[in-house]
């Protein structure tokens, strides 16, 4: 078996060489997979910038961005129990490599984007909720749904691609807990803070015939700018019995780091 695979993967790289997700430069597919960066994912130089963006620390709780539970002010109202989240999103920049990322997943059915995501947050993940004692049966995993206009332009729900990776991970179920109301497909990115509040409050409701009570939640998503959609999602969820909701992102808006008023959750 092990010799099958590794001759199906060598005619794999042979007509589709692998090629770093952030920059497009073509990887040494002819080494072994296990020597290669970041499992077919980046090249060593934007796994070097990578690792160097998750080394950011957050400018309220001085703690490095994945060991960081500090998230806006809405979701803290919302009564949500942090955000979990492996850098910071630079907004209207392509050069960063965590935003090349995050427009690969968000624009492509890019898997093994995803995939290196998902790994990177599983441990996050598996510690926070060892912190809460919490076990694989008392957890649910579920995402903020994408507006339907965006999923069919791009093809892709990016925030349930990323759940269903750490739901595999992590061995907890997925649950579509949460669906967009019929023609609420405004993209949050193109509305000031006021109107993203607005537009998340009648965007979001509760599925049908699904059941979180007494479960905690995480609750995923690709960016956390505002905090607005996770917010209305959370308060959805708590009305739903939810437990717990831990807010799982890619990357929070770098300017969520320094503003006094985005304060740390309780411990």
């Amino acid at each position: 078996m092990a010799e099958r695979n590794r001759i199906l993967n060598y005619l794999r790289d042979l007509c589709f060489p692998p090629r770093c997700v952030a920059c497009c430069e073509l990887l040494d597919w002819k080494a072994p997979a296990e020597d290669r960066a970041s499992q077919d994912a980046l090249c060593n130089r934007c796994l070097r910038e990578w690792v160097s963006e998750t080394l950011e620390t957050c400018g309220i709780c001085a703690k490095r961005v994945g060991d960081c539970f500090c998230q806006p002010f809405p979701m803290s109202a919302a009564k949500s129990d942090g955000l979990c989240k492996l850098t910071y999103y630079l907004p209207q920049k392509k050069t960063p490599v965590q935003n090349r990322m995050i427009y690969s997943v968000k624009q492509k059915n890019d898997c093994k984007t995803v995939h290196f995501l998902a790994e990177a947050l599983a441990p996050m993940l598996t510690a926070r909720l060892s912190e809460l004692g919490l076990t694989d049966s008392e957890v649910v995993i579920t995402h903020l749904p994408r507006a339907r206009s965006a999923v069919l332009f791009h093809g892709v729900d990016q925030a349930k691609a990323l759940a269903l990776g750490l739901s595999a991970m992590l061995g907890v179920s997925h649950s579509t807990l949460i669906v967009r109301r019929r023609g609420a497909d405004r993209v949050q990115k193109a509305l000031s803070v006021t109107e993203r509040e607005k537009n998340a409050k009648h965007a979001f409701l509760p599925a049908k015939n699904v059941e979180c009570r007494g479960k905690t939640v995480l609750l995923v998503d690709d960016i956390v700018t505002t905090g607005a959609g996770m917010a209305a999602c959370t308060r959805i969820l708590r009305k739903m019995g939810a437990a717990h909701v831990i807010a799982v992102a890619i990357a929070s808006d770098v300017k969520n780091k320094d503003v006094i008023e985005f304060r740390s959750p309780k411990a």
